[in-house]
C-alpha cells in the first residue's frame, strides 16, 4: 500500500466497502478535486476486484484480520494520519 500522504487543510474522505466493487455509487458525488483524498477501504483479498473496477480510485487495504464493519473502521482511523476523516456508506447517493 502506498503512503497516504498528510493533508492538514482538507480532511480525508474514506470509504469502507466489502463485496461491491463496481457499485460504488457514492463514488460518483464526490467531486473530482477530492479524489486525491478519498480512499476506499476494503481487504487485500478484494484488491484485484477492486482495482479493476475502479482504476482511478486510491485504496487503503485493512488487515485482513479485521472481519466486521466496526473493526474496519477503526483500521481505517489507525492507519491514517492523524486529523479529520469523513467516513461514507459505499452505497449512498449524494445529491
Amino acid at each position: 500500500m502506498k503512503e497516504v500522504k498528510s493533508i492538514t487543510s482538507r480532511p480525508l474522505i474514506v470509504i469502507p466497502s466489502r463485496s461491491r466493487a463496481g457499485q460504488l455509487k457514492v463514488l460518483t458525488s464526490i467531486p473530482d478535486e477530492l479524489m486525491d483524498v478519498t480512499y476506499v477501504a476494503i481487504s487485500s483479498d478484494q484488491e484485484d476486484e477492486y482495482k479493476k473496477a475502479h482504476p482511478d480510485v486510491q485504496l487503503l487495504i485493512v488487515p485482513d484480520d479485521v472481519t466486521c464493519i466496526a473493526q474496519k473502521r477503526q483500521a481505517c482511523i489507525d492507519m491514517l494520519p492523524k486529523g479529520k476523516i469523513i467516513m461514507l456508506d459505499d452505497k449512498i447517493e449524494l445529491y
